[in-house]
């Protein structure tokens, strides 16, 4: 296992503050591919990267429980579960606190982790293939969560792994995918007129490039792959922009009806900071916050130091590339700063950063010690 345990005081502050009294599994698997694909992005840093990869598995849990809520009226209406190309368990560490384990299946192409899922968890796993014809028999499932698959496969398997996925649902099932949007492809590259661009290059350290890259698409090769898959037409179709954790795009493909009628899709807020530095009279802090969700009032920051509030703030300036990052999703006023007055800030307090959208939504997006903020954000302008 990654030292990344309660032991550790970050991550024991994060667990405390997001899931108290619940006895919750902090622990990375030493070959999960979520945590060591991050670990360069975070510069090394084992405990923001740790912090990132939990924040991250209760969001998506989040995402899914809006769906869930809107199709069967919670996690409590599905029978069985599957999440697909499952990893180590990022999603299942949260996913067992909303249903039980006996119902939650996993599959992953590495028999590794569908073992230590089996192990850790107490789910049951089904070991994938790289060829969707040699998948073996499972049992349908009412709800198949396929996250970071799609946005993976090239054109020859991404058709074919829809139409084996879809197969394996229930009458009333419904199939949960995430997609790259094209707007991601970075600007020196030409947009295809097939609506797809595939790159080879992904965080796996071992399956083939060829098979396992990065796939850039359009919503309108999505449905034409969708409507090829699935003969017939005998589904309804949602299209979710950056429905998965504020990033990559949500499809759901349901065989059935809902129980709450349209779809209203509620999307957790964000933020990020920028700028820290011990001032004579306290601490000075700036960065960005957004809330995605159209109407929305401008969400709340909320600042700790080793566990007790400081301050809160709202944003007050608009941040055109805040607004870029999310596809120009409207965010609102998103700039925020906070100079707080707290003479004698120790530079090894931990300091915790989370935002707040006006429905109460909120998520985590910064756990460190004051001295790595300032190190990190040292470069940065004022």
């Amino acid at each position: 296992m990654i030292p990344q345990t309660l032991a550790n005081p970050l991550v024991a502050a994060l667990v405390a503050d997001q899931f108290p009294g619940m006895s919750f599994d902090a622990a990375i698997h030493a070959e999960d591919e979520m945590f060591l694909f991050d670990l360069p992005i975070m510069k090394g840093d084992r405990n923001r990267t740790a912090i990132h990869y939990l924040a991250q598995g209760k969001r998506i849990c989040g995402n899914l429980s809006e769906i869930t809520n809107w199709y069967f009226g919670g996690f409590e209406g599905i029978g069985r579960f599957m999440d697909f190309a499952c990893g180590y368990g990022r999603l299942t560490r949260h996913l067992v606190h909303a249903m039980p384990a006996e119902r939650i299946w996993v599959s992953d192409i590495y028999a590794s982790a569908v073992a230590h899922q089996q192990a850790t968890f107490g789910v049951s796993g089904i070991v994938s293939t790289v060829d969707p014809t040699d998948y073996p028999a499972a049992p349908q499932f009412d709800c198949i969560y396929v996250g970071s698959l799609f946005s993976h496969l090239p054109q020859a398997s991404f058709n074919t792994w829809l139409s084996k996925l879809h197969s394996m649902l229930s009458e009333n099932g419904i199939l949960v995918f995430s997609v790259v949007g094209m707007w991601l492809l970075p600007k020196h590259i030409a947009r295809p007129v097939s609506g797809c661009y595939f790159s080879p290059f992904s965080e796996s350290r071992s399956l083939d490039k060829a098979d396992y890259g990065t796939m850039f698409v359009t919503d309108e090769y999505v449905r034409s792959q969708v409507s090829a898959a699935i003969p017939g037409g005998r589904y309804t179709l949602h299209r979710i922009p950056l429905g998965l954790a504020n990033r990559q795009d949500l499809y759901v493909i349901a065989k059935g009806h809902p129980v709450n009628g349209d779809l209203h899709f509620t999307y957790g807020p964000d933020g990020w900071i920028e700028k820290c530095r011990i001032t004579e009279e306290g601490l000075y802090l700036r960065g960005w916050a957004a809330d995605l969700n159209a109407g929305g009032s401008a969400p709340r920051v909320i600042i700790s130091l080793d566990g007790q509030a400081i301050t809160e703030v709202t944003p007050l300036r608009d941040r055109q590339d805040v607004a870029a990052h999310f596809d120009n999703m409207p965010t609102g006023p998103a700039g925020w700063s906070a100079e707080v007055k707290l003479p004698g800030v120790s530079p090894s307090a931990i300091l915790m950063a989370k935002v707040i959208s006006e429905c109460g939504m909120e998520h985590v997006f910064s756990v460190e010690r004051v001295s790595d903020l300032i190190a990190r954000t040292a470069g940065n302008p004022e």
